[in-house]
């Protein structure tokens, strides 16, 4: 299926370039040495933003759900539905956040994450443990969905925009995957660490700190509505702009 797909799919370099790559001529396109000399800053900046993030959806859908499985040990339909209609929402959520930051830009719905994940981790993390009622436990869940969709909705978008065509892939795939292998996908072993020593808070404390470093980036270094690499490759996403 992912050949088939991949007959259908048109690149992203430009004809000039790819004919240079099949003509020897193109040495950059791809390289780690030119990711890592000339677009070190934008690598950087995606570790960035993928930082808080992927900490966040790792807390908010694989933490929470498995509290709630915790919660509701004797009642294991109720904890499958809690948990299958919250990643339904969730997975609804997704193109409605892409339409909203197609109307007011990317870094809205950053800082609506930022700001949220700030606030809400200790509420999730601290009272969806304690809550009895099913209603009261999705509504939690529900609630922490909502805010990750300002960074799930776009984050793939937002990273793509930073790098040009030629080491897009490579920028993206090594930022995200870093921030994702350190941080994303190790925040389930360190709340279950965490919890074995009854220092849940030292956890809520880490998560919130990873948010608090990817909102100082959303805050000063993403512009909104700005001229990126996407643009003038593919046509500029927002009206207004020639």
């Amino acid at each position: 299926m992912v050949f088939w797909l991949r007959r259908t799919m048109d690149e992203s370099l430009s004809q000039e370039r790819l004919t240079a790559i099949k003509a020897g001529r193109d040495h950059d396109s791809g390289s780690l040495r030119e990711l890592a000399t000339h677009y070190w800053k934008p690598l950087l900046l995606c570790f960035l933003v993928t930082l808080g993030g992927t900490v966040a959806f790792y807390t908010y859908s694989v933490n929470a759900p498995a509290i709630v499985k915790s919660v509701y040990g004797s009642q294991a339909m109720t904890a499958t539905w809690i948990n299958l209609v919250g990643l339904i929402l969730l997975m609804m959520l997704q193109p409605i956040g892409g339409m909203i930051s197609d109307k007011i830009g990317r870094k809205p719905l950053l800082l609506w994450f930022g700001v949220g994940g700030l606030i809400y981790t200790y509420v999730l993390v601290t009272y969806l443990p304690e809550t009895r009622s099913p209603t009261m436990s999705f509504l939690l869940v529900a609630v922490g969905y909502v805010i990750l969709t300002g960074y799930c909705s776009i984050n793939a978008l937002v990273k793509s925009e930073l790098f040009p065509a030629h080491v897009r892939a490579l920028g993206v795939g090594v930022g995200y995957a870093l921030a994702n292998s350190v941080f994303g996908g190790t925040a389930p072993l360190i709340y279950q660490a965490l919890k074995e020593r009854d220092q849940v808070p030292m956890f809520i404390a880490y998560v919130t700190a990873c948010i608090a470093v990817s909102l100082i980036v959303y805050v000063f270094f993403i512009k909104n509505k700005a001229d990126t690499y996407l643009d003038r490759e593919q046509g500029f996403a927002f009206y207004g702009h020639a």
